[in-house]
């Protein structure tokens, strides 16, 4: 929302952040997830970042307002589970699978669900 473009960190022990306006690049808050942690981001109707399980356990969450990251709620999908993050109409972020045999869901308050309809 502020114009910085946000990296979600796969091989990175740390978020991205790019600033277009002065072409800065600093290196955010570390996440603690371990390697391949998160591929994929997509913007929530609040403004935070949401990053798709890959090697995580839990889901990513990063908040541009404080600069800050969260570890979400786990998914318990295995590892490798997702790849890449969309936003759907209804204000939920979905996961792409990728070795889940489930699309990942989340509510708008990040509760995770799995398969479909997700919980709101």
């Amino acid at each position: 929302p502020d114009g910085r473009i946000i990296f979600p960190p796969y091989g990175s022990s740390n978020v991205g952040i790019f600033d277009p306006s002065d072409d800065s690049y600093i290196s955010g808050p570390s996440h603690g997830e371990g390697g391949n942690a998160f591929i994929g981001a997509a913007l929530a109707p609040d403004g935070r970042v949401i990053f798709p399980p890959y090697g995580s356990s839990n889901v990513g969450i990063f908040d541009p307002s404080d600069d800050s990251y969260i570890s979400g709620p786990p998914h318990g999908e295995g590892d490798g589970a997702f790849i890449g993050a969309a936003l759907a109409p209804d204000g939920r972020i979905t996961f792409a699978p990728f070795n889940s045999s489930n699309i990942g869901i989340t509510s708008f308050n990040l509760d995770y669900a799995v398969g479909t309809g997700g919980n709101r």
